[in-house]
């Protein structure tokens, strides 16, 4: 199995987003990372790439509720299930009411 590390500074890394609109990374080797890299460079000889502003910044800028509605009603289902610890709970009942407050 191969073995993962996380992204080194300055390295490019690939994403890809699903019908839902997920982004998730896509996790490569060294080897594919270094692979990606080279072909990378070989074709942004001529045109070079262009590295977006703050503006395309992948970030989460939705409320929890809209974003991941089916996160946050698996909190509810492990509060009302006393399925986490005190700590646990109590991170969570914060998480639903920041996240229900907002809409």
């Amino acid at each position: 199995m191969a073995s993962f590390k996380n992204l080194d500074q300055g390295k490019i890394a690939l994403i890809q987003q699903d019908k839902k609109g997920r982004i998730m990374q896509i996790g490569l080797t060294q080897s594919q990372s270094d692979l990606l890299q080279i072909f990378l460079a070989t074709i942004s000889k001529d045109s070079s790439l262009v590295q977006m502003g703050k503006d395309y910044d992948l970030a989460l800028n939705t409320p929890l509720q809209q974003a991941a509605p089916d996160l946050l009603e698996a909190l509810q289902l492990l509060v009302e299930n006393n399925m986490l610890s005190v700590v646990g709970e109590a991170l969570a009942e914060a998480a639903i009411q920041k996240a229900t407050k907002k809409n």
